[in-house]
Formats: C-alpha cells, sequence, structure tokens
C-alpha cells in the first residue's frame, strides 16, 4: 500500500515538473507573448488574483526580457484605475516600467529589436505619461509622449506588416489632428512630426477593433469608445463599443461603469437601472477585489 502511494505521488511530481518545464520552455519563445496576451485578458476581466500568477511565471523566467516588467506594468495600472491610488502603487508602476525602460535601451542601443518589440515601446511611453496626466504632470507627459512619438514614426505606414500598429496610428492620427485643431501652443509642438489624419485615425482604430487578436480588439474598442463619448460626442458609437467590452468582459467593472454612463446618455433609463443594480452585484461577488478597490468601486455610481 505504502509502495503504491509513493508511485503515485512521484508519478504526480514528475507530471507537476514536466508541465513547469513546459511552461519554462514556452517563454523562452512565443509563449512569453502568449503569456503576456493571457495576463491582460484576465486583467481585462479583473481577475487580479489570476493575472498575479501568471506575472510571477513570467518574472521567475524571463527576468531580462522588458515584457515581464511591462505586463506588471500593466497590472499596477489597472489596480490604480480601479482603486484611489496610494504613492506606493504608483511607486511599483514606475518601478516596473523603469526597469522594462533599461532593457529596452540596451536593445536600441544594440539595434536587437523588430516591429513588435517597437509596439511594446510605444506602449512603455504612452504607459509613462497616462499617469502624468492623471498627477497634472504635464510637461513630464509631454517628454515622455515625446519618446513615444520617436517609435511611431517606426510604425506609421507599416500597419499591414504588423497589425498592432493600427492601434498606435489610428491613435496618433486622430489625436495629432484633434489637438492641433483644439489646442494652438500643440499645433507648433507638433510641427517636428508627421501630421495626423483624424478620419484615418479612426479608420485604423476600427481596423484593429475587428482583429482576431483579443488584446488589439479590446484596447481599440476601448479607445474608440472614449473618443466618440468624450471627443466626438456620438454617444451612440460610445454606446456599442461600450457594450461589447461590457458582455465581454463581465467582470470589469470600469466598462460596466462606462456602459451604465452611456445608457443613461443615451436614455435608456431602464437598461441603465438594471445595469446598476448588476454593477452593484458583481463589486460584492468579485473575490478578486480588495476592500479599498470595493470601496472605490461603489463610490462610482
Amino acid at each position: 500500500m505504502i509502495r503504491k502511494i509513493t508511485t503515485v505521488i512521484i508519478y504526480r511530481s514528475l507530471i507537476i515538473w514536466l508541465f513547469i518545464l513546459f511552461r519554462v520552455s514556452l517563454l523562452t519563445a512565443s509563449g512569453l507573448t502568449s503569456l503576456s496576451h493571457e495576463t491582460m485578458l484576465a486583467l481585462y476581466d479583473f481577475r487580479f488574483h489570476h493575472a498575479d500568477s501568471l506575472i510571477h511565471i513570467m518574472e521567475e523566467t524571463s527576468t531580462d526580457h522588458y515584457l515581464p516588467h511591462l505586463t506588471r506594468a500593466n497590472y499596477y495600472w489597472w489596480r490604480i484605475i480601479s482603486e484611489n491610488p496610494g504613492l506606493d502603487l504608483q511607486q511599483f508602476y514606475i518601478s516596473n516600467l523603469n526597469n522594462a525602460e533599461n532593457i529596452i535601451r540596451q536593445m536600441v542601443k544594440d539595434k536587437q529589436y523588430d516591429y513588435a518589440d517597437v509596439f511594446h515601446f510605444i506602449n512603455l511611453y504612452a504607459l509613462r505619461a497616462r499617469l502624468d496626466l492623471i498627477n497634472g504632470e504635464y510637461t513630464k507627459a509631454l517628454m515622455h509622449m515625446k519618446n513615444c512619438v520617436d517609435f511611431i514614426g517606426l510604425a506609421l505606414g507599416r500597419e499591414q506588416i504588423h497589425e498592432n500598429f493600427y492601434l498606435t496610428s489610428g491613435l496618433y492620427n486622430y489625436m495629432t489632428e484633434y489637438g492641433s485643431r483644439r489646442y494652438p501652443f500643440f499645433r507648433l509642438y507638433i510641427l517636428m512630426y508627421p501630421k495626423g489624419n483624424m478620419k484615418l485615425g479612426i479608420s485604423q482604430l476600427e481596423t484593429a477593433a475587428k482583429s482576431q487578436d483579443l488584446v488589439l480588439q479590446t484596447e481599440a474598442r476601448y479607445f474608440l469608445m472614449k473618443i466618440f463619448l468624450e471627443l466626438e460626442q456620438d454617444h451612440q458609437k460610445a454606446l456599442e463599443h461600450a457594450g461589447w467590452l461590457a458582455t465581454k468582459y463581465p467582470g470589469n467593472l470600469i466598462y460596466l461603469y462606462h456602459y451604465h454612463e452611456l445608457l443613461s446618455v443615451n436614455n435608456q433609463e431602464a437598461k441603465a437601472n438594471a445595469i446598476r443594480k448588476l454593477y452593484f452585484e458583481r463589486i460584492k461577488s468579485n473575490t478578486h477585489l480588495s476592500s479599498v478597490q470595493r470601496q472605490y468601486l461603489e463610490g462610482l455610481l
């Protein structure tokens, strides 16, 4: 009996080790990107514990790659926008971006990068600028956006080569023309950069929103929702994207908040009230949320 139990334990241990070795071998190749994608999908659905465990695998096996640090920064970003962040949370966010940037700078110096890397380089500086804008540090945000735009210059016109560029080029084209129309000082700032095109930008974002890559599709739909809601004032189109996000990621309270907001704006009060009720139910049922997150999210509605 004891021998049989020992055999079973050894067998199970071998299975576990084979699984770990399999995951590690994947991380040395395209599996690192796949695991980052899996983490982002978990974050979109507010499954923070699962996302954290996936990032731990990346960090333990690929510390010399920028992607674990960048993915961890995305984790902290979702924490920041779903609670009242203290300085410690922001410092963790910045620290991971610093780690990613140090690795990226060496890659650029050695000229050891491809178009997939360029997309992540753009993302790095965009993430830096996001926090600066939240904190009202506009000068720092412009500095990081300059670095961001420098890499966007390598992406413009290459959207068919690397699909993710439909997102970055779309945002650049739309926001550059919008900014030059809305803010005269911005017009002078961007004179040295390629001219934007709002119509093309929307078209490129809509192309990204039709991608088979779910992370790319989600990011594009989120930005389209924000553009139509806050800049274009086309609340019906914004509602379409908000509805997709809320349906695809039922655990995401930020998406559900925007969906409720747009239902109200579009005079769909009965449905908005139902979503409001669902919103509070999902806060209570989500075991991944901290007490700080629950309190913050409850205060949004």
